[in-house]
């Protein structure tokens, strides 16, 4: 579970020429699973259809799947805008885990987490994966790259 929420967050590569969506405002996040689906498939991932995937269009699937779907929403059970311990223990599942992921995204160390901090916690995530499975180091994904990954994270 620690890996699918790692797998959220993601920085930023001044190479790609497409830019990153600036996080949502509240009354934007969709309110429903059912309009959170993008595509999880390498040609869905693929929005300019030129046979790789970028860091960009890797980042926009991140945010449109994991923020685009109000799922801090869903587990923001104390209706306060913020996930605490006990929320993020619900998301893992593991005591330890929930620990990690705390120190991890609350960045102004007050014991919540925020939609901004969860937002750069993914978009700085999802870089890193990204990165990692970018063998060439060319800032694209090709299809076997795409393909590794995939069987790493599910």
């Amino acid at each position: 579970m620690i890996c699918n929420f790692l797998f959220l967050l993601v920085a930023f590569s001044s190479v790609h020429s497409k830019p990153i969506p600036e996080p949502p405002g509240e009354e934007e996040y969709p309110v429903s699973e059912s309009e959170w689906g993008p595509d999880e498939s390498f040609e869905g991932l693929d929005t300019n259809k030129d046979g790789k995937v970028s860091l960009a269009e890797f980042i926009s699937f991140r945010l449109q799947r994991f923020i685009g779907y109000d799922w801090f929403g869903k587990f923001d059970t104390s209706g306060d805008g913020f996930l605490d311990l006990t929320e993020v223990r619900e998301i893992t599942d593991s005591d330890d885990d929930a620990k990690e992921i705390m120190d991890k995204t609350d960045t102004n160390k007050d014991g919540k987490i925020s939609r901004d901090e969860n937002y750069k916690y993914v978009t700085d995530t999802s870089t890193t994966v990204f990165k990692t499975f970018d063998h060439d180091h060319d800032g694209y994904l090709s299809k076997p790259d795409f393909e590794e990954l995939s069987k790493t994270v599910h």
